[in-house]
């Protein structure tokens, strides 16, 4: 028997895609128990079907970068994504509310450190108007971005 005969029932490949189509998985028959949510997108035997990533893809399934898709299917074949599509895909990303909520959080967590010196000085009794002044304008600036964060949250 020769190994690609290995397997009497045709070996079935699968991809899992995201709401704008890319490819964010692909796998085959071989290793899925389960294929609930899986497109099938071919069959047949050998290596070609058993490892499937590493058959249909020539480049990485995402861009190293930011974790964009790099391959689409659309409804027919694998294809690779244009550079304009993942250029969208990447400015949506960064436009997004989830990024911005991230973003406002670390200037956050940067306002606390920021404020740990005038804070020292006034617990121990030795505040300058420096102190005082800095406190207050981190305390404006965290306000407003508590104030973004909150509406962010809430949509």
């Amino acid at each position: 028997m020769k190994k690609d005969d290995f397997y009497s029932e045709p070996i079935k490949v699968y991809v899992k895609t995201d709401a704008r189509g890319g490819i964010t998985e692909i796998a085959s028959s071989v290793f899925l128990d389960d294929t609930d949510g899986w497109t099938e997108i071919d069959s047949g035997h050998g290596d070609k079907f058993a490892h499937a990533q590493n058959h249909y893809l020539e480049k990485p399934l995402f861009d190293e970068n930011d974790g964009i898709p790099l391959y689409k299917w659309d409804g027919e074949r694998v294809i690779q994504r244009t550079e304009e599509e993942i250029a969208s895909e990447r400015a949506a990303i960064l436009n997004s509310p989830e990024r911005r909520a991230s973003e406002i959080k670390q200037q956050l967590t940067e306002l606390d450190n920021q404020a740990i010196r005038p804070l020292r000085a006034i617990l121990a009794g030795t505040p300058t108007d420096d102190d005082k002044d800095k406190l207050a304008a981190i305390e404006t600036q965290a306000v407003k971005l508590r104030d973004e964060l909150t509406k962010l949250e809430l949509h």
